[in-house]
């Protein structure tokens, strides 16, 4: 059982190179994800992000469902606006992450909102 990243990428001369021949950052950035990382660079930033907002929030009010629904919810439209960003590379379009990717972070968020709203109603 392999346990961390996978599909990675050893840096080579060659990926160098094609990463350095980015013409704007969104396409470095995507590069970078998809050469090296497999795809999965901005998805595990994602899930820092939630972690690092639930527990900041955690600081300041002690509501753990709530805290994650409220990261979850600013992690989901930091999802979003990463899927949007796109670039074109031999003839392909990709983008920092994928559709199943972002719709994780929703799913997960709907279910937490749901939950939180079946408590409350009780």
């Amino acid at each position: 059982m392999v346990i961390g990243i996978t599909n990675t990428t050893s840096v080579s001369l060659q990926n160098l190179t094609e990463i350095a021949n980015s013409s704007s950052v969104s396409e470095f950035y995507g590069k970078v994800n998809h050469i090296i990382y497999g795809d999965v660079y901005f998805y595990i930033m994602l899930w820092v992000l939630w972690v690092i907002l639930f527990f900041a929030a955690q600081q300041k009010e002690n509501q753990p469902l709530t805290n994650a629904m409220y990261s979850g919810v600013v992690v989901t439209f930091s999802a979003l606006f990463l899927r949007a960003i796109e670039f074109i590379w031999f003839a392909e379009t990709l983008s920092l992450i994928n559709d199943f990717q972002l719709f994780s972070f929703a799913i997960i968020t709907i279910f937490l909102i749901s939950f939180n709203w079946m408590l409350k109603r009780q």
